[in-house]
């Protein structure tokens, strides 16, 4: 999965743009050695990587699972910038867990 950089002039994967996040994360002195490289991607990678698996494989699960994925951005955002969220959102993170593990086949 390939689109533009943050500054939108060069091109990079997702994987590019996870080693660069974890580099940050290591040269700020955190420790990183544990963490794989999934966990530096962003919500929105998480979601399109999701969705080219399910179209890969044929499987309707993956793509819902990547829509439900992309509802739950903008609470992300909204916690990353420290901002309010209401209990309806609370809610509605709930609701998205239950419907991905009914969907992955874990009640």
């Amino acid at each position: 999965m390939r689109r533009a950089n943050r500054n939108g002039f060069d091109i990079e994967d997702a994987y590019q743009r996870a080693q660069a996040w974890k580099a940050r994360t290591t040269n700020k002195g955190l420790q990183t050695n544990f963490n794989p490289p999934i966990t530096y991607c962003s919500t929105t990678d998480l979601a399109e990587l999701t969705r080219d698996i399910g179209i890969e494989q044929d499987r309707q699960e993956w793509q819902k699972v990547a829509e439900l994925i992309e509802e739950m951005i903008p609470i992300r955002d909204a916690v990353m910038h420290n901002q309010l969220i209401a209990e309806t959102a609370l809610e509605q993170l709930f609701s998205l867990q239950e419907r991905v593990y009914s969907l992955l086949g874990n009640p």
